[in-house]
């Protein structure tokens, strides 16, 4: 097993013996093993684990104070901003997180290491357009804030902006009037696509040997491709990364092989004493002919 991070105490239940230990609060793995096994055995690991801190810090904004409990818990964190001023943003690890979702709390759950959380708060009302990944929701790009009058309508569509190897596909709201609450847009994207052909010539002819074979994957993903056995044929090189990642141009791969020579089949099997009596009769045959001539 390995232990998790700030374990203070790690009980280790060996067949129901108890082996009982202390952790030095720092990652390392403990093996047990057992020897000649002719039964069945029963291993449990238990581990108490030690306590974390949340660090709450606020701008305009009144917040719980920081807090610590025991690991593994839940904790909430409650905060709200003055009077007179507007939700800006909240960081969390210094990660900007969605307002809209967490606008007076924010939850953290089965806490295993130490966070830290920042709410801002502005005397304008501001609005936010996050830029998201539409598979995995994380934000592929800074997010715009701004403050602005009460009351302005922004529209989604006038805050897409272009974003390397990803194509605009959708917004959560067509527009928004700000307002004194939370005012959010979020615009998702999705990776661009390309292809990776592959193909299977020979040599001197540059002819097609086999089916060549495309595949489609988003710019990022890994590839790979494959050096097939042809009947008839000696693989002989291959031009272009057989391997790597798609990129935001299209990438070919060529496999070359050479034919191979056939050898007639004359329909006979000699054996090495019959080869042998064939270069005699060859040899006897040219000292005649030397004799008559002569």
């Amino acid at each position: 097993y390995e232990n998790a991070n700030n374990s203070e105490e790690v009980n280790i239940v060996v067949d129901g013996v108890t082996y009982k230990f202390k952790e030095d609060k720092t990652k390392r793995t403990v093996t047990y093993i057992f020897d000649e096994v002719k039964e069945t055995h029963d291993i449990k690991v238990s581990v108490k684990l030690g306590n974390y801190k949340i660090d709450t810090d606020a701008e305009n904004a009144e917040i719980d104070p920081e807090v610590e409990i025991p690991g593994g818990n839940d904790v909430t964190i409650n905060y709200a901003c003055k009077d007179g001023y507007y939700l800006k943003e909240i960081l969390v690890d210094g990660k900007r997180i969605s307002m809209q979702e967490n606008v007076k709390s924010y939850e953290f759950k089965e806490v295993s290491e130490n966070h830290k959380i920042h709410v801002s708060c502005s005397n304008n009302p501001t609005y936010t357009i996050n830029y998201l990944d539409k598979e995995t929701n994380e934000n592929i790009k800074d997010s715009k804030i701004l403050e602005v009058e009460i009351d302005k309508k922004i529209e989604s569509k006038d805050e897409v902006v272009d974003i390397e190897n990803y194509t605009y596909d959708s917004a959560d709201k067509e527009s928004i009037i700000v307002g004194a609450g939370v005012n959010e847009i979020n615009l998702y994207y999705v990776k661009k696509e390309n292809t990776v052909t592959v193909k299977y010539l020979d040599e001197d002819t540059k002819e097609e040997i086999l089916e060549e074979v495309k595949t489609t994957g988003k710019i990022g993903d890994e590839y790979t491709t494959e050096q097939k056995e042809v009947e008839g044929y000696t693989f002989k090189k291959v031009e272009g990364e057989t391997k790597g990642k798609y990129k935001d141009e299209a990438i070919e791969v060529i496999y070359y092989y050479e034919k191979n020579v056939e050898v007639p089949d004359t329909g006979i099997s000699m054996t090495y004493p019959m080869i042998f009596g064939t270069i005699l009769i060859g040899i006897s045959l040219i000292g005649i002919r030397k004799r008559k001539s002569n």
